[in-house]
């Protein structure tokens, strides 16, 4: 889903007095069309398969992201990288109160 952007762009005004050869042209070269507001990107117009694309794509990097986070995690438990938890939990209100006051953080304690 590509964007030119010197052909995908289109005022306001002119999308509301040619909405339908507008929207058929965006179904049928799948490409979204950006609206403009006084000469200003607006909005995006893009059909519903695009737009359904992008979700799953979304939604598998996400769960990438998340199974990658648990593996290190349990990377980090099998070699005995952990924390008790009130050493974790002071340590995290350490670094909650250093940003807090815009100090610069200080090392995390390591297992």
């Amino acid at each position: 889903m590509d964007i030119n952007l010197t052909t995908d762009f289109l005022g306001i005004t002119e999308f509301r007095s040619e909405m339908s050869q507008t929207l058929e042209r965006i179904e049928k070269t799948k490409r979204p069309m950006i609206l403009t507001k006084g000469g200003t990107p607006s909005v995006v117009v893009l059909d519903v398969q695009s737009y359904q694309e992008m979700q799953d794509a979304l939604k598998d990097a996400e769960s990438a992201l998340l199974l990658a986070s648990v593996q290190r995690a349990e990377l980090d438990i099998a070699n005995g990288r952990t924390l008790p938890h009130a050493q974790a939990l002071e340590a995290f209100e350490q670094k909650r109160q250093q940003r807090k006051h815009g100090q610069k953080e200080a090392n995390t304690p390591k297992p």
